[in-house]
């Protein structure tokens, strides 16, 4: 059983997760089409960076058994197959890309927790903001494909305007919070929403 302090820290790095969804959302929305791609595109390049200094930060500093370094390498190498694929500019083949991409992550996420019991606050911190922007580019994608410009920018409009709502409410509740898993609950619940509300453009 979980102690209060353990689910303490659950939902303050749930409600870290959230903010940064709710945070890429609101910058791709502000984005038209080619800004959105060359952004995400420079994310890429940062996060494939940022796993290859992973790599030699855990090699050097962490004594692992040859089989655990050697199953950890190939997870890391895997991500970083998929984040210097092309990016698509195309819905369909982009949601190809973007699952093959979460199951690598994934992938990693459970081979750090095997050999290190952790996965580390910078390493999760990155992980998490990525797959917010694997989301965020592909409600671009799916944005460019309506058929009516008039339509799409109403729907963008409509979605920035609910995201920007729920950002103003976690900013004012946050603070009043007595119980953050009830607050953590809450947001997600809204977020479920927003989803739902907005499933042409969010990912099935």
């Amino acid at each position: 059983m979980k102690s209060k302090n353990d689910i303490i820290e659950l939902g303050k790095e749930k409600l870290q997760q959230l903010r940064m969804i709710f945070d890429e959302l609101e910058v791709q929305l502000a984005l038209g089409k080619a800004e959105a791609k060359e952004t995400f595109e420079r994310e890429k390049q940062n996060m494939s960076q940022f796993i290859e200094e992973q790599k030699i930060r855990f090699r050097k500093e962490q004594a692992l058994s040859e089989d655990k370094w050697q199953n950890l390498l190939a997870t890391f190498e895997a991500l970083e197959v998929e984040l210097n694929a092309e990016t698509p500019v195309e819905k369909s083949t982009y949601d190809e890309q973007k699952s093959k991409t979460l199951q690598r992550i994934y992938e990693l996420e459970h081979t750090m927790k095997e050999s290190y019991g952790d996965l580390g606050a910078s390493l999760r911190e990155q992980l998490d903001a990525f797959k917010a922007r694997l989301d965020a580019y592909r409600i671009q994608l799916a944005l460019s494909e309506f058929g009516d410009q008039e339509a799409a920018e109403s729907r963008r409009f409509e979605l920035r305007e609910k995201v920007i709502e729920i950002q103003a409410y976690m900013r004012k509740e946050e603070a009043n919070a007595n119980k953050i898993d009830d607050f953590v609950s809450e947001i997600s619940t809204s977020f479920e929403h927003l989803k739902k509300a907005f499933s042409d453009l969010f990912a099935n």
